[in-house]
């Protein structure tokens, strides 16, 4: 089980050791994505004892606390996260129930996210990532844990397309976690 925290923690990947602390997140909270541009990091959403919907970021070449980036456009947990380098897009998540939105922000400034499109499945509790051309989204809860697939087209706005299925359902897949 998932403890909220605020702490952000790093390690250095061309050595060998235990994680350091990197600072502290806007918030004490926990169920966020995260993603980034290689220079900044973003935290995306999550569940301080009620679904919030801050965006919170940090320089990934200093050490030090978060910084309030903006808003997602409704408080959720459980959502994925993936950028291009240029835009972070946030996808799904647990509101009432769960939820097929994506939206996106521009990395490299502040500011409230935007509409991007929607995921085939509603889903939460999942994880995201990019090679730069396309974003997929993989597993998740649906109220049953999925194998879906999703993929979008990072460079232009529109909804997900199927990109096929895991080999089995999987909730939690990496949630939290994110490659770019």
């Amino acid at each position: 089980m998932a403890h909220n925290s605020d702490t952000a923690e790093y390690i250095t990947i061309a050595t060998l050791g235990n994680s350091t602390d990197f600072g502290d997140l806007v918030s004490v909270h926990k169920n966020h994505s995260v993603a980034g541009n290689g220079v900044r990091g973003l935290i995306c959403a999550g569940d301080d004892g009620s679904k919030i919907k801050n965006i919170d970021y940090i320089i990934i070449a200093s050490l030090g606390n978060a910084t309030d980036f903006g808003d997602i456009t409704t408080e959720t947990n459980g959502c994925a996260a993936t950028g291009d380098g240029t835009k972070v897009l946030i996808g799904g998540g647990s509101v009432s129930g769960y939820v097929d939105t994506i939206e996106y922000v521009n990395a490299a400034s502040t500011g409230d996210a935007s509409d991007f499109g929607d995921l085939t499945d509603a889903r939460g509790f999942f994880t995201a990532l990019s090679d730069g051309t396309k974003g997929v989204f993989a597993g998740g809860d649906s109220d049953v844990d999925v194998d879906i697939m999703d993929y979008v087209v990072m460079a232009s706005l529109g909804n997900a397309s199927d990109f096929g299925n895991l080999i089995r359902a999987k909730e939690q897949t990496g949630q939290g976690m994110s490659g770019d």
